[in-house]
């Protein structure tokens, strides 16, 4: 017979991450948990906790945290007990659902929820690893030990303000103009904004101002820009993860290699030949079947000459066909 008493201090230390906080929890002293925690160590023949900081339960540890949320919840259940303490439910679930529909759901049952917000296409992995006793998940097939129970359809529409469409989208949403107007990415998890490059199955351009300089030699001065908007690192490893969804080439880093200079954008709040202030924020990449057929690229510098220029040069690409 399990230690309950054990298995709640257990609980505490994992989801608290230090046996201070989960003794302030339970309202004992942090002697007595770590005796708790001493005893049920030895009863299992391993160790439970990782001793952080923070502390972290260990396979096991989490195994049985589950164990006892379960178990929580059938007494519930039974009612057996008007005193029992609620049954804690740890649940991963997207931001997505825990913006809709979700907190609705959560009323079914009184119990205290511990969510972890995760990508839907990463939530499962908490679930294999014991952390979590649920997850809503996109991947249909059950973690061995689990069910899986078909929830419904999430269906996604874009959306953005007038102004943004006046900016934006003079001519209605075109895909060229698709391709330039920024967009919200959810957290570095979120595959929504590369799926449609992975599906690529023909040869493809993708060409236009993509507002980011990726590389360190792409921007006048690396460090005072590294929190400016185009060269941030989110935006930086964003961009790199579309480029790995279809294996685009960058042509412009093809024909002239880094760190030579190669800049498409200068501002018009200084004295941009004085000061060559300028960023690579104009890009062309091809899919890897052109980008062989590319023979030569240019950067059209001497158009930022012209009266009432574009902030933006032109580049050209000659590809063999």
């Amino acid at each position: 017979m399990l230690d309950y008493a054990a298995l709640a201090a257990l609980a505490e230390i994992i989801r608290r991450g230090s046996f201070e906080a989960a003794a302030a929890a339970l309202g004992v002293t942090p002697s007595a948990v770590s005796q708790r925690i001493k005893g049920l160590e030895e009863r299992m023949g391993e160790v439970l906790i990782h001793r952080g900081p923070p502390a972290r339960g260990t396979a096991t540890g989490l195994r049985l945290m589950q164990h006892l949320d379960q178990v929580r919840l059938l007494e519930q259940a039974l009612g057996t007990d008007p005193g029992t303490v609620p049954a804690t439910l740890r649940i991963a679930v997207n931001a997505d659902s825990l913006a809709t529909w979700f907190p609705p759901v959560m009323t079914a049952l009184p119990a205290i929820y511990d969510l972890v917000v995760d990508d839907q296409d990463h939530a499962r992995d908490w679930l294999r690893k014991g952390e979590v006793s649920a997850a809503i998940s996109s991947d249909p097939e059950p973690v061995p030990g689990c069910d899986v129970v078909a929830l419904g359809r999430m269906r996604y529409h874009a959306l953005a303000t007038p102004a943004f469409i006046a900016r934006h989208f003079p001519q209605g949403p075109t895909e060229a103009a698709l391709r330039q107007a920024p967009a919200v990415i959810f957290n570095m998890k979120d595959a929504a904004q590369t799926r449609w490059a992975e599906a690529l199955d023909k040869p493809t351009l993708l060409v236009g101002d993509f507002n980011i300089a990726p590389l360190d030699c792409d921007v006048y001065d690396h460090k005072a820009l590294l929190k400016v908007v185009s060269h941030t690192p989110l935006e930086v490893e964003t961009l790199g993860r579309l480029g790995d969804a279809h294996g685009w080439v960058d042509l412009g880093r093809k024909h002239i290699p880094a760190p030579e200079r190669n800049w498409s954008w200068w501002s018009y709040r200084t004295f941009w030949q004085g000061k060559d202030r300028g960023r690579r924020l104009d890009h062309m990449w091809a899919s890897p079947q052109v980008a062989a057929q590319s023979t030569d690229h240019r950067v059209i510098e001497e158009t930022r000459h012209w009266e009432q220029c574009s902030d933006h040069v032109p580049l050209i690409t000659d590809i063999a066909l």
